[in-house]
């Protein structure tokens, strides 16, 4: 996740304001660490390494029990997600769609209800419409622009939002390959994925990288070939 929010009270917050440094800067670390979903694998070598601590699983626990929960190879972190998605997981966007999915993956639906309400997440019945084309379904295509991708089942005319999701990530690369700005080229790699079914948006993310990573224009092409010549 290239950005966050972070809680601008947590310096006045009584839980916040009576740890000691080490444990504020694990805090930290873990809610910048965690996945998407409030999933942190369990790594305290790397945890320690970056902190620059030397705390045990079971003196993290002691700290910090009562905000994480403990799933054998990874912690849940509740309020994280509470925080991030304020308004619950019912929504279609994409970026909602990923943590829904790695929620599932991770089979916490039910701690995740139980922990924020059974209306923050509503998983809806996947066999409906499992009969699609038969009956409303049957036209499906009829209204669909030329150009556009599908993801998760809804169709994208315009991924530039899902990719400035990965902006730092992308950024990263540009200046890796010449400088050559990604944004243009979002809508080349849209027409050359038309009608493509995507999982989700970090999906389209790792197809727009590999994409991006081999892409060439004309002119540098030419001129690195002239140059091969001489």
């Amino acid at each position: 996740m290239a950005k966050r929010f972070t809680d601008t009270e947590k310096w006045k917050d009584e839980w916040w304001g009576s740890l000691p440094n080490d444990y504020r800067m694990i805090w930290l670390y873990l809610v910048d660490s965690c996945s998407i979903a409030g999933i942190w694998k369990k790594d305290f070598r790397g945890l320690n390494f970056n902190c620059n601590t030397n705390i045990s699983e079971k003196e993290f626990k002691e700290v910090f029990g009562s905000r994480l929960i403990d799933k054998g190879n990874f912690f849940f972190i509740p309020k994280f997600l509470r925080f991030q998605c304020p308004k619950g997981l019912n929504s279609n966007k994409p970026a909602i769609l990923s943590i829904v999915k790695e929620i599932e993956q991770n089979n916490l639906t039910v701690m995740v209800q139980e922990s924020l309400g059974n209306d923050f997440l509503i998983i809806k019945d996947k066999g409906k419409g499992t009969d699609k084309g038969k009956g409303e379904g049957k036209d499906k295509g009829k209204d669909t622009p030329e150009v556009y991708i599908e993801v998760n089942g809804e169709v994208i005319t315009d991924p530039m939002r899902m990719l400035e999701y990965y902006e730092i990530q992308l950024n990263g690369m540009q200046s890796e390959f010449d400088n050559l700005a990604w944004r243009p080229l979002v809508s080349v790699w849209l027409k050359q994925h038309v009608g493509e079914a995507f999982n989700d948006a970090m999906h389209v993310k790792n197809s727009f990288k590999k994409f991006y990573m081999f892409y060439k224009p004309e002119k540098v092409q030419t001129k690195r070939k002239l140059a091969f010549d001489l």
